[in-house]
């Protein structure tokens, strides 16, 4: 592995390209959605929700990993 430094100790947390393709739409929901949905609020809002929960299975698969480390998911960048 190429030494980089600055870069040696950075850990970058980041979901599977398979976690994006499972969210409405297959993306992030970001401020295009106000367009694409124009006043169908309630699909917005449903589909913003949808798209908290791969999140939190992140945040908690991190915390979990945190409390016990296993180096095995490492992956050098």
């Amino acid at each position: 592995m190429a030494r980089r430094g600055w870069l040696d100790n950075v850990l970058l947390v980041a979901p599977t390209p398979h976690s994006f393709s499972t969210l409405p739409r297959g993306k992030l929901s970001d401020r295009k959605d106000f367009t694409f949905y124009g006043l169908d609020h309630d699909a917005r809002i449903r589909n913003w929700r949808q798209a908290i929960w791969p999140g939190q299975r992140l945040r908690d698969e991190f915390a979990a990993f945190v409390a016990q480390p296993d180096l095995s998911r490492i992956q050098a960048f």
